[in-house]
């Protein structure tokens, strides 16, 4: 038997077929499981950089949806694993080569979508966390000021942030 070849499988009314392993299941009306399962479906080693980070990843994925996540959000998850498995290669690549041919920036555009609309699915929104507020002595250097509406307090009231050019002139 050829190696691209299914296996002759023997049905349970005696007719042979060359079928594969799966489609027997099937015909024999078993149930096959679904990629959604809820078993990890993104095996890592853990001896390798790349496996080591997956499980990070999942380990702060769950973290943040909280103690108990649901059945979806543990597929969406290992979805998001997924992808972001997928997009590590490009990611070097393009810093490598510097150079993003037409096809790996279509695909690498469309699993960037896909991989933040799965994180605003889940709730997990990335950037906001990453985004520092500016401190008090930073505000005040920009010349923004807290003033009441009705401008009370004296002060003038300022609705958009200064020019720059007006902090460089001396008072």
């Amino acid at each position: 038997m050829s190696a691209n070849t299914a296996p002759i499988v023997t049905l349970d009314d005696g007719t042979t077929s060359a079928r594969s392993a799966a489609a027997k299941l099937i015909a024999r009306g078993h149930r096959t499981r679904p990629p959604e399962s809820l078993k990890i479906s993104v095996r890592a080693d853990n001896r390798t950089r790349l496996g080591r980070e997956m499980n990070r990843f999942r380990e702060a994925m769950l973290a943040a949806l909280g103690p108990t996540p649901t059945n979806a959000q543990r597929a969406m998850v290992e979805q998001a694993i997924q992808l972001r498995t997928r997009m590590i290669p490009l990611d070097a690549k393009f810093v490598e080569t510097g150079v993003q041919s037409i096809h790996d920036s279509r695909v690498y555009l469309a699993w960037s979508n896909s991989y933040c609309r799965l994180l605003d699915r889940l709730g997990l929104d990335m950037s906001a966390a990453a985004e520092p507020q500016p401190s008090l002595a930073a505000a005040l250097a920009a010349g923004r000021r807290e003033v009441t509406p009705d401008g009370a307090d004296g002060a003038e009231r300022v609705d958009h942030p200064p020019d720059p050019g007006d902090l460089l002139e001396a008072p």
